[in-house]
């Protein structure tokens, strides 16, 4: 497995993005939106490969600065929230993401994003890679498996391919959810 923290490891997400959220086939002019984007090097991989209109992060100060840094070239689509900020926030998105996130954050504030923005999102793609290391953070992970799962009875309009769901569901290695 590649490291998520450098390219290789994005260029695999970004393709699994394209493949499970978009067919193969990526929709022009898309909107996104990513929870946690760190260095935003998924940002960039995305930027560099397709069309974005408009690309949402939410993070840190500290993050969002290095964020900058890596999108310099894409400033004019990028829009950059930290948490606190997240009201401001209220059109709806073609695409939500959060990568090696959600598990690191509060249930609650997991909830909160999932009560915001999945149902205004037309797809979307959670990936967590689960590693001894997390530590305190096992019970989070937990908590995020199963907020999916319920997101997945709740919300029936999703459209997702049953075997992937419940591949993604059961995997405690790696989740990957897309609508």
């Amino acid at each position: 497995a590649a490291d998520v923290s450098q390219a290789r490891g994005q260029w695999q997400a970004a393709d699994a993005i394209l493949k499970y959220c978009f067919d193969d086939k990526w929709n022009d002019n898309t909107t996104i939106i990513e929870i946690g984007p760190g260095n935003a090097l998924l940002a960039k991989t995305l930027f560099d490969r397709h069309s974005i209109s408009r690309y949402v992060l939410v993070d840190g100060p500290r993050q969002l600065d290095n964020a900058k840094k890596t999108l310099s070239n894409y400033l004019d689509r990028v829009e950059m929230y930290t948490p606190e900020q997240i009201s401001n926030i209220t059109d709806n998105f073609d695409l939500f993401i959060s990568c090696h996130c959600l598990p690191e954050t509060p249930n609650e504030y997991q909830e909160f994003i999932f009560k915001t923005f999945l149902p205004r999102s037309k797809k979307l793609m959670i990936e967590q890679t689960i590693s001894s290391n997390l530590g305190k953070y096992v019970p989070n992970v937990i908590a995020l498996k199963h907020a999916l799962e319920d997101y997945f009875t709740s919300y029936k309009q999703w459209n997702c391919n049953d075997e992937f769901k419940n591949l993604c569901i059961r995997s405690h290695q790696n989740i990957y959810i897309a609508k």
